[in-house]
């Protein structure tokens, strides 16, 4: 889910991204999204936000970051040395993470793609995150949700079934007990995601800060 970005004014000379945008006491962190208001841009403003950001291992990857959604027009001299020696390109679409410590990783100003967005993901997890890499959580995640879908395929064939004409209490039983076991199958799945990034976001807060 996207955060609106917001710049908030500190006396503080030396801001760190999350200082800069008010996330302070954030500890992901951050991946950052400069819309453009170009009306040219619009071809590739659709291509991230309707392809890039859509790719199942990018989504699996924002899992660890905050998201952060900005308009170019906010943004400010403060933000540009954010960026360090990483120029920003006046208004063009721009993809950025940001370690905790707030140093910028990298930031993809065109040929935007979901492989190069991950490379950039798998780099900042590695080193703030201890002993997590995104890889290995992408496959965990992946063969979950392929069994989700799973339940959900044989969902809607117990479905189908139930609605025959003339069926018999045997038939029904058994339906209702399959029912029954998918929902159990669910449950669990659920609670193994869940647990995984509780696990995850425990080495988060054990580990120093990058």
């Amino acid at each position: 889910v996207w955060t609106e970005g917001r710049l908030v004014e500190t006396s503080n000379e030396d801001q760190t991204i999350h200082q800069i945008l008010g996330l302070e006491n954030e500890k992901r962190p951050i991946f950052l999204y400069l819309v453009s208001s170009d009306s040219k841009q619009g071809a590739t403003s659709k291509k991230i936000e309707g392809t890039v950001m859509k790719d199942e291992r990018v989504c699996i990857g924002a899992k660890f970051f905050v998201l952060v959604r900005l308009p170019w027009t906010r943004v400010d001299d403060r933000l540009q040395k954010a960026f360090g020696k990483k120029k920003l390109k006046k208004d063009i679409p721009t993809l950025a993470v940001f370690h905790r410590k707030g140093t910028c990783a990298g930031a993809i100003h065109q040929k935007h793609s979901p492989s190069k967005i991950y490379g950039l993901m798998k780099r900042v997890i590695k080193k703030d995150f201890k002993g997590v890499t995104l890889e290995a959580t992408v496959k965990k995640l992946q063969k979950m949700l392929n069994e989700i879908d799973k339940v959900d395929s044989e969902r809607k064939t117990l479905a189908t079934a139930g609605k025959k004409k003339k069926l018999t209490s045997a038939a029904k039983k058994e339906i209702e007990q399959k029912r029954a076991l998918l929902a159990k199958k669910e449950e669990k799945l659920t609670k193994d995601e869940a647990e995984l990034w509780e696990g995850i976001f425990k080495k988060l807060d054990d580990s120093k800060r990058a």
